[in-house]
């Protein structure tokens, strides 16, 4: 996902939000966008490592924002059940909100 500037005509902030692996298939990206400009994000990498992060996209700054990065290092859990814990480890609900 991008954001384009067109007064610019340029790319102005970037940020990979689809399944995506890397050349060497080292990374894996799993997210989820919702409609109120957050996303959820889940990358795990090749050593075992996960990152669980939330971000807001900020329309008026042009930027994505992170909100939370929670670190885990786990290799016995499946990449099912790292995304599973998704909304639990960020502490959202399913539109993305807070839980507070």
């Amino acid at each position: 996902m991008s954001i384009y500037d067109s007064d610019l005509d340029t790319i102005i902030s970037s940020y990979i939000v689809s399944d995506y692996t890397d050349e060497h298939g080292d990374q894996v990206t799993h997210s989820i966008i919702f409609p109120n400009n957050y996303i959820a994000s889940v990358e795990i990498k090749w050593g075992g490592d996960y990152f669980y992060k939330l971000l807001k996209i900020d329309i008026d700054k042009k930027e994505f924002v992170l909100i939370k990065n929670i670190k885990f290092t786990n290799r016995n859990t499946s990449v099912e059940e790292v995304f599973k814990k998704t909304y639990q480890i960020l502490g959202i609900n399913e539109k993305g909100e807070l839980i507070k």
